[in-house]
């Protein structure tokens, strides 16, 4: 339970306080400033996001083109290579 206080607040201290609390707020043009600041900053950071969301993209369609052709272009070129391996150990007398 909260213990009450025996001070005595007169109105001057409240109007000091009151003031005091309204000195430390922003003004509206203030407020509109970090408003326009803020928006300015959000902008330039989609701009950055949108950037980076090419690079990924781009990435993306490397990835899969090396996926699509460059994987299936080795794993060809791996069995070809087993096979003459092959035909070469037979021809060599290895089994």
């Amino acid at each position: 339970m909260p213990k009450k206080s025996n001070k005595n607040i007169t109105l001057n201290d409240l109007a000091v306080m009151m003031a005091k609390g309204f000195a430390e707020m922003v003004t509206k043009a203030e407020f509109n400033d970090l408003r326009a600041d803020f928006k300015k900053e959000i902008s330039r950071l989609d701009q950055r996001l949108a950037g980076l969301e090419f690079k990924v993209d781009e990435l993306r369609d490397v990835l899969t083109h090396f996926e699509d052709v460059d994987i299936l272009n080795l794993q060809k070129r791996v069995k070809e290579l087993e096979q003459e391996l092959k035909q070469f150990k037979k021809q060599a007398g290895f089994k």
